[in-house]
């Protein structure tokens, strides 16, 4: 597998550094009609007028038509408060792409959500075997409080995220391999060991300078029957989702008895400040039922056909032995 990795170009060497938190959503083996498995990325900036450009690359090919933007579901703030786990309340600035998020804890600090336009504000160009996210932010930053953090989310829909999930197989192929999928989970982000030199080259260049990820959260959303093998990692909960909030966020698509595994990392020293996180890695195995009635079917058949000419065969040998001729 190779890493996921974000960088910005800067528009100003001086300005303050640009930090990030970052969310990832994986929704697996669903029961939904399109079999793929579909990504959200999230991405909270803060001091984003101190970048020109957001880069995020990608360890799979990504084409346009494969991304929607999920700002503009956050009108709703029941939503908002499940994704965010916090409360807040949100309110849309008529006449732009803004929406405006208010905490109650008077502790939190407001920010806005971005509706990202996705032939407008997104560009992806090809990269050694992936591709890069590119999100131009000089437009953007010109009409908001450059104190305040701005948040883009986006889905990658449609594809095979091969080089995130791995369908495993066994050396030696058993009964129970008929009947199950077994799927590897392995995450990595800015993992230096798995990023192609030629992009880490990209991202080393004089105007570029890689974002500061303060906190990365990452969900896998999964049927509550799948059996996911969470001894790889430690969630940090798990949580049935909400049918009734989540639905629309996944385009009217069925949310029963999904159950959502948290998985967090930060750096919070003994002082309390956090400090970024050099990379982030997870590994997880989870087995899906494959459709069986077609399989059972025919295993009952061959089983019913293999027992019928093993017991003749058996009964024709004891004929032979005359002590059985009678039979």
């Amino acid at each position: 597998m190779r890493s996921f990795a974000f960088w910005y170009e800067r528009n100003d060497p001086v300005k303050e550094e640009l930090k990030a938190v970052l969310h990832f959503n994986l929704w697996s083996e669903c029961g939904w009609e399109d079999k793929n498995s579909v990504l959200d990325i999230g991405f909270k900036i803060t001091n984003l007028a101190s970048a020109n450009e957001l880069s995020f690359f990608c360890p799979f090919k990504v084409e346009i038509k494969n991304i929607d933007d999920l700002g503009c579901k956050f009108d709703n703030a029941e939503l908002l408060c499940a994704l965010f786990n916090e409360d807040y309340t949100c309110t849309s600035e008529q006449g732009t792409k803004f929406i405006n998020v208010n905490p109650k804890n008077n502790n939190d600090k407001p920010f806005c959500i971005y509706k990202l336009d996705r032939d407008q504000n997104i560009k992806i160009s090809k990269f050694t075997g992936g591709c890069i996210i590119k999100i131009k932010t000089e437009g953007i930053t010109s009409y908001i409080n450059k104190e305040k953090d701005v948040y883009f989310r986006f889905r990658i829909h449609g594809i095979k995220l091969g080089d995130l999930i791995h369908q495993y197989s066994a050396s030696k192929k058993g009964v129970q391999e008929l009947f199950n999928q077994t799927y590897l989970l392995d995450f990595r982000y800015n993992n230096i060991r798995s990023l192609p030199p030629s992009l880490i080259e990209e991202m080393n260049k004089p105007e570029n300078s890689t974002v500061s990820v303060t906190k990365l959260h990452f969900l896998f959303m999964t049927k509550a029957y799948i059996d996911v093998n969470t001894s790889m990692s430690f969630p940090k909960k798990t949580r049935k989702l909400e049918t009734s909030i989540w639905r629309n966020y996944v385009d009217d698509k069925d949310t029963e008895d999904i159950v959502a595994y948290q998985f967090s990392f930060s750096n919070v020293p003994n002082n309390g400040n956090s400090l970024p996180i050099d990379n982030a890695e997870l590994f997880l195995k989870y087995s899906a039922q494959k459709s069986v009635a077609p399989k059972y079917i025919l295993f009952t058949i061959i089983l019913g056909i293999s027992g019928s000419i093993l017991g003749s065969g058996i009964i024709y040998l004891l004929k032979l032995l005359p002590i059985f001729k009678n039979l």
